[in-house]
């Protein structure tokens, strides 16, 4: 079962998995989508039951 949580913007598809394995890289893909006065997009964060697996903020990014 797949939960998705957000503040402001609306997730539209995430793309995950079923199955992995833990050797190889593998894709998260979350479609969404925002509007014109929400603020802009802080982080993205990926849990595993209450395991956090995967944070991506785009201010970081360089």
């Amino acid at each position: 079962m797949s939960q998705a949580h957000t503040l402001c913007h609306t997730i539209t598809k995430l793309d995950v998995p079923r199955w992995a394995d833990p050797r190889i890289e593998a894709q998260l893909r979350c479609h969404y989508t925002k509007q014109p006065m929400d603020p802009a997009l802080h982080s993205v964060k990926w849990y595993r039951g209450s395991h956090e697996i995967f944070r991506y903020t785009p201010q970081e990014i360089t």
